[in-house]
């Protein structure tokens, strides 16, 4: 099915009491996600500038473990942005429902 234009969040036709209860789920699973982001880039960062202290083998763990500091960070920003658009379209919804019980609808 096509994506309407004129409907960014492709809610046209759906149940906006479900989609909303679906939402706020998403939303529960960003949050945690970013945080959980947030955690891991702090223990990449810790391991890797403590491990590039040392020699050896933990010097080679501390570098991994920088590399892959920048990719935590591109997922904390990554799903802040899904999290953002997740939070745009329950407004749209709360809208949206508000209108139809201002006019007498369903």
């Amino acid at each position: 099915m096509p994506r309407n234009p004129d409907d960014p969040f492709d809610l046209q036709g759906k149940n906006l009491r479900r989609v909303v209860t679906q939402i706020r789920k998403n939303i529960r699973i960003q949050r945690m996600r970013v945080a959980s982001h947030i955690v891991t880039l702090l223990i990449l960062l810790t391991v890797g500038i403590l491990g590039c202290r040392t020699t050896g083998i933990f010097l080679g763990i501390g570098f991994v473990c920088l590399v892959m500091a920048p990719f935590s960070l591109l997922g904390v920003f990554a799903d802040r942005h899904l999290l953002r658009w997740q939070q745009q379209r329950l407004a749209e919804c709360a809208h949206r429902l508000n209108g139809a019980e201002d006019f007498g609808g369903s």
